[in-house]
C-alpha cells in the first residue's frame, strides 16, 4: 500500500506557494533552497522555516540544539528570528557543515552558529546544556533515543521539535506494513503524547512537525 497523501494536492501547492510568496529574511535562504533542489537534499523547507522563525521571535531562545543540521538551512531560520539566539549544529558529514558555515558567513550570522561534526546524539551528549530548544531531524530510527536525550537536557518550558512526524502519510498505513523508520516515528509520537512530562501537539505543517513543551 503506498503512503497516503497528507493534504489534497491542490492544498499542498497552495501552501507551498504561500511560503515563498513573501521576501525571505535573507537572499541566502533562496540560494539554499535551490541547492537542496539541485542535490535532492532534504531540508525542512520554507513552510517549516517560517514556523521556526516565528517560534524564535516569540520565545527568544538563548540556545538551540539541532540534531541533524544538513547544510544549515533550518539553523538560519532560528537566528533570523531572534538576535539573542545561538544555534549548535550537528551533522555526520563535515562537507555539509562547511557548506553551512559558508552560507552563514554570507548571511552575516556565522558568529552565532557552532558546528559539531559526528553522530548527532553522541556529539550532543558531549555538549554543555541546558538548552531552550532541541530540534530533531536525524535518522528516523534514532528518534526514540533522541526523546530520552531531550528529556534530560531540556528544563521546564524547554521546547522539543521533531520533523517528518507524518512521514509522508506512512503513519496511517496498517501496522503490519510499517518499516523500521515508520515504527520509530509512531513509537516516538505515542511516547511523547503519553508522557505527562510533555505537552505535545502534532502540527500538519509540511511533513508534520511535532512540538512538545517540557512541563
Amino acid at each position: 500500500m503506498p503512503p497516503s497523501r497528507i493534504f489534497d494536492e491542490n492544498v499542498e501547492v497552495y501552501l507551498a506557494r504561500l511560503a515563498v510568496s513573501g521576501p525571505a529574511p535573507h537572499p541566502v535562504i533562496r540560494e539554499m533552497e535551490e541547492e537542496a533542489v539541485r542535490r535532492a537534499f532534504p531540508i525542512v523547507g520554507p513552510e517549516v522555516g517560517r514556523f521556526f522563525r516565528q517560534i524564535a521571535m516569540l520565545t527568544r531562545p538563548r540556545r538551540v540544539l539541532e540534531l541533524g543540521s544538513g547544510f544549515g538551512y533550518s539553523a538560519l531560520w532560528w537566528v533570523f528570528g531572534s538576535p539573542e539566539t545561538e544555534v549548535h549544529l550537528t551533522d555526520f558529514d563535515g562537507a555539509n557543515l562547511e557548506l553551512a558555515r559558508g552560507y552563514a558567513e554570507r548571511a552575516g550570522v556565522a558568529d552565532r552558529l557552532h558546528f559539531h561534526q559526528g553522530d548527532a546524539l553522541k556529539v550532543a551528549q558531549q555538549l554543555r546544556g541546558p538548552w531552550d530548544i532541541v530540534f530533531c531531524d536525524i535518522d528516523k530510527k534514532e528518534y526514540p533515543a533522541a526523546l530520552g536525550f531531550a528529556g534530560e537536557v531540556l528544563g521546564p518550558g524547554g521546547l522539543l521539535l521533531y520533523d517528518n512526524m507524518l512521514w509522508d502519510g506512512r503513519v496511517v498505513m496498517p501496522e503490519g506494513e510499517w518499516d523500521e523508520n515508520t515504527e520509530a516515528v509512531v513509537a516516538t509520537t505515542r511516547a511523547i503524547y503519553r508522557d505527562p512530562r510533555w505537552a505535545a501537539s502534532l502540527l500538519p505543517v509540511r511533513d508534520g512537525v511535532l512540538m512538545a513543551v517540557r512541563r
